[in-house]
């Protein structure tokens, strides 16, 4: 099964590069634990069933410069989520804030450092509307795997091998510690031992990419009880904003300087 375009983030937005960005659409399974299948069956499993939830996302990514030295970008988002047809995203980073809305009808984005704004209309679910806008306006989705479709089916479809590495200190625990490739990456996952199956931490090595760069993604403050009326996924620009076209509200946060 290929992801799809909007999916190949997150995870973007919210991570900027994805690990399927390289994945083969169905590469062979040369050695795939079961235990690995099985853990990440119960995360998807617990994520399918939540009607609602929001999550941050801390993410480092290695820049390669021409000498082989890596330079380290972070940012941070603040996701939410109300299936099957909203979504709410707050970004930080080095071109500075910006929101998206999707209130099941229309997909806006808002540069809020340039007071700058754009919007399409894209009915249907989130799945649907990331897609869209992926596919059509080279949008980076928010943890797309864990906001639509199935997590399993689009995780082992592009996973060639996986072992299980063990139980590993994380922020205070032991997480189940998952490491898996396919001929373009290699990632490693970090999976809560607890009640509440969830991804912690992944790191994603770009095996062919000049100088093996990583990202790095640090999941927290998962809330599956979030307060989500409509109010907070519907968009109404501020007054003094200008509307451009969605693919140049883009164009205007690469040119923000810090």
């Amino acid at each position: 099964m290929k992801l799809s375009g909007l999916r190949q983030i997150l995870l973007g937005l919210v991570l900027s590069v994805s690990m399927t960005s390289y994945a083969l659409d169905t590469p062979p399974q040369e050695q795939l634990d079961p235990f690995v299948m099985q853990l990440v069956k119960q995360v998807s499993d617990y994520l399918t069933t939540a009607n609602s939830f929001s999550v941050r996302s801390d993410v480092t990514t290695d820049e390669v410069l021409p000498s082989g030295e890596k330079i380290q970008l972070s940012r941070r988002a603040q996701v939410v989520v109300r299936r099957p047809d909203r979504l709410r995203a707050e970004v930080h980073s080095d071109f500075g804030t910006t929101r998206f809305y999707y209130d099941g009808k229309k997909l806006s984005r808002f540069d809020m450092d340039n007071n700058v704004y754009g919007s399409i209309k894209v009915p249907g679910t989130i799945e649907e509307a990331l897609d869209h806008a992926m596919e059509n306006y080279g949008v980076d989705a928010p943890l797309a795997d864990l906001l639509a479709g199935d997590l399993y089916e689009n995780f082992i479809s592009n996973t060639r091998s996986g072992s299980y590495v063990g139980l590993h200190y994380l922020d205070g625990a032991h997480h189940h510690h998952l490491a898996l490739s396919n001929d373009h990456v290699d990632f490693q996952l970090w999976i809560s031992d607890d009640a509440a199956p969830l991804i912690r931490k992944i790191v994603i090595t770009y095996k062919h990419v000049y100088g093996e760069p990583q990202l790095t993604a640090v999941l927290s403050d998962w809330n599956f009880d979030p307060r989500t009326p409509d109010m907070i996924f519907d968009f109404h620009p501020p007054i003094d904003a200008d509307e451009l076209d969605f693919l140049s509200v883009k164009s205007s946060i690469k040119g923000v300087k810090k």
